[in-house]
């Protein structure tokens, strides 16, 4: 007789999460490439951002986009990622609140 093996689910689970967020970033960025046009930024080259999240830590491509000085990263701005950071504002939230649990 089989059971059900809790940890195969899991790990299956989360490479699904993975892919459907990495396609979910896809299409954003994907999306953006007529708009940034538009407004007269022209795509520099794509980069490699690596982010906690509470739902895990994912790595992604992106792209950046000029204008005169002005750098857009837009799906930075979508996450609400500040420049260099590796950690989304609502993972920061989750482990402040975690310690002021434990105070």
């Amino acid at each position: 007789m089989s059971f059900f093996e809790e940890s195969k689910l899991r790990e299956l689970l989360a490479r699904h999460n993975a892919k459907s967020f990495e396609e979910y970033i896809q299409n954003y960025d994907e999306s953006m490439i007529p708009v940034m046009k538009a407004q007269g930024y022209q795509c520099i080259h794509a980069i490699e951002r690596t982010v906690a999240f509470t739902f895990g830590e994912y790595t992604f491509r992106m792209r950046r986009w000029k204008k005169g000085k002005n750098w857009v990263v837009p799906v930075d701005e979508m996450l609400g990622l500040q420049k260099n950071v590796r950690f989304s504002w609502e993972f920061m939230y989750q482990v402040a609140n975690s310690f002021n649990t434990f105070s």
